[in-house]
């Protein structure tokens, strides 16, 4: 519930339930929606979906009564807007609700640094909250209806929460690592409160809400810790097209670094794979003016998705020119899970925000990620410092870097070097040799052959091997992004999933709602252009646009709050 400025009147919650950084509060018993229940809410939630299709944006304005206490007003065009020489106003911020015209909501927000770091995260979670909250309670039941989190994990999140929270009480006025995971808390807890406010579908507790929040981690939870999980299939006796799409569904994404042959400028772009019933996308613009010494960058755009606080594709760009991508890595050895997940960890989730923020340069930001590895959501990830490219002239060293995770083990290095040579690929595959031999790669590869896990003979590397050279722009860059012709390509040999834009459900014998989600590109040019980040929701519309009511898939689950036709096209993103 929104109220305008001009009223004068305002919603007040008494967010007072946090103190000594909520050491305090109590765990709650998770509370598990039964799967009668999901489907008697199906209803219900198809018709929530409709009321997110409005074209427009409206500005809001935190404000602080007291610590905990705070009116989030909705701005109406006819006032004059408030702003920071308001002393009560601690979030300024815009939410677009676009998602039906454009496949992304848009959340932008401006946090004023005259109150306390802890009051500025907690205001900005809780605006988020607020705005996002049938979008994120849609999200949740989208991923989890049938699909319950296991009691096991349950618990091992509630440790987590306790020993996280027990380390921020104990360090966070003098660790500055600490006090910023503290920050990353406070606006979790402002975001469960935010959601809750405004829920209409379902409360969360925190285990719930940090199950969503969480999901990258989730993956390797539910493969160390359950012995029944999809993760952890018996790989070694699948038929070949079965262990294609349970590696593709297990790992996400594809992603290029492209340098011009003129030396004008860098091209880097995501395509995030996952299931379509995921597609709840928001693009979030945050700028968090933090006093702590850590903090280096204030504004962070990133892709993302309603109730989590990282991007989970993952795709970075912030205002002093840091980018951060992943693609994410698969555990085929299941034995370094062994003794390496515990809840005396930093889950991912925290580690990349606080990593991209705090980075002053791509090794920095490898180092800061290294921290209390949590050995859940293992990636490669790509760490680009715009700040030392210079248009044409050679590129200096600590340009670009790779941090490869797996559990018990971070490896990075400087590979500039072969940035310099042209173009720079990932898809899943660890390029470190020794990791990818421990985690299981090589094995895989001997016993399924190298089209999804070899790094250098498998699909997307030999497309990207062959067509990178061909990028001379950024109409040039989106094709390959969005580049799936398995029809006519002899790479791709027929199969929609043998592609840099896979499409599965498009595959005659066994079509799945699964493919490449969307597309993220930047440059060093669009970056001095105001941080500029060009983006494509739904699957590649290189193929026949994707539609839930008429695709080969037999089953999409539910998809709330998602558009029902994907035919959109380029939107930039600015903060």
């Amino acid at each position: 519930m929104f109220l305008p400025l001009e009223k004068k009147k305002t919603l007040v919650a008494d967010c007072s339930l946090l103190s000594n950084i909520h050491t305090k509060r109590n765990i709650e018993k998770e509370v598990r929606i039964t799967l009668l229940q999901m489907q008697r809410l199906t209803v219900a939630l198809v018709a929530a979906s409709l009321l997110v299709a409005s074209s427009h944006a409206t500005r809001y304005h935190v404000l602080q009564d007291a610590p905990r206490k705070l009116r989030v007003i909705a701005q109406v065009n006819d006032v004059v807007p408030l702003d920071f020489t308001d002393p009560s106003v601690v979030i300024t911020g815009e939410f677009n609700e676009t998602i039906m015209q454009t496949g992304w909501y848009t959340l932008k927000l401006t946090s004023n640094g005259n109150y306390s770091d802890e009051d500025q995260a907690y205001a900005a979670g809780y605006f988020e909250g607020i705005v996002s909250s049938l979008p994120a309670q849609q999200h949740y039941l989208n991923h989890y209806t049938g699909n319950p989190v296991p009691d096991n994990i349950n618990q091992w999140l509630a440790q987590h929460i306790v020993w996280v929270e027990g380390q921020i009480q104990a360090n966070n006025a003098t660790d500055p690592y600490w006090h910023q995971v503290g920050l990353m808390w406070s606006q979790f807890y402002g975001l469960l409160d935010g959601i809750n406010q405004e829920a209409t579908l379902q409360n969360f507790t925190a285990v719930q809400l940090l199950a969503l929040t969480a999901m990258g981690d989730m993956f390797d939870l539910e493969a160390a810790l359950v012995p029944s999980s999809r993760y952890r299939a018996d790989w070694r006796s699948m038929k070949k097209k079965d262990f294609d799409h349970w590696f593709a569904k297990n790992t996400h994404c594809s992603s290029l670094y492209k340098v011009t042959d003129d030396l004008s400028d860098i091209f880097f772009g995501h395509a995030a794979w996952y299931n379509f019933n995921t597609m709840v996308r928001i693009f979030k613009h945050l700028t968090m003016n933090y006093n702590d010494v850590m903090t280096v960058s204030k504004t962070i755009s990133y892709s993302s998705y309603p109730g989590m606080l990282s991007s989970f594709d993952d795709f970075y760009l912030t205002n002093t020119g840091i980018n951060a991508i992943e693609t994410s890595l698969e555990v085929f050895n299941l034995t370094m899970y062994e003794g390496n997940i515990n809840p005396q960890s930093v889950l991912y989730w925290t580690r990349v925000m606080i990593a991209t923020r705090s980075a002053t340069s791509a090794p920095d930001w490898a180092t800061t990620m290294a921290k209390y590895n949590s050995g859940t959501y293992n990636n490669q990830w790509m760490i680009l410092d715009l700040s030392l490219f210079t248009p044409h002239k050679p590129l200096l060293p600590n340009t670009m870097w790779v941090c490869e995770q797996l559990p018990g083990i971070v490896k990075s290095r400087d590979v500039t070097e072969m940035l310099r040579y042209g173009y720079y690929p990932s898809y899943n595959v660890p390029m470190d040799e020794e990791l990818f031999v421990w985690a299981g790669y090589a094995e895989t590869v001997a016993v399924q052959g190298p089209e999804m896990n070899d790094y250098q003979t498998c699909v997307r590397a030999e497309i990207f091997r062959r067509d990178q050279g061909k990028v001379k722009d950024l109409e040039s860059f989106q094709h390959i992004m969005r580049y799936n012709d398995y029809e006519q390509d002899p790479i791709s040999n027929g199969n929609p999933l043998y592609a840099i834009a896979s499409r599965v459900d498009l595959d005659p014998e066994q079509p799945q709602c699964f493919g490449a989600l969307d597309a993220k590109i930047s440059s060093y040019s669009l970056w001095k252009a105001g941080q500029s980040i060009v983006t494509q929701s739904g699957p590649t519309q290189q193929q026949p646009v994707f539609e839930f009511n008429n695709t080969l898939a037999p089953d999409c689950g539910l998809h709330a709050g998602i558009p029902e036709v994907f035919r959109f096209g380029w939107y930039t993103q600015q903060p």
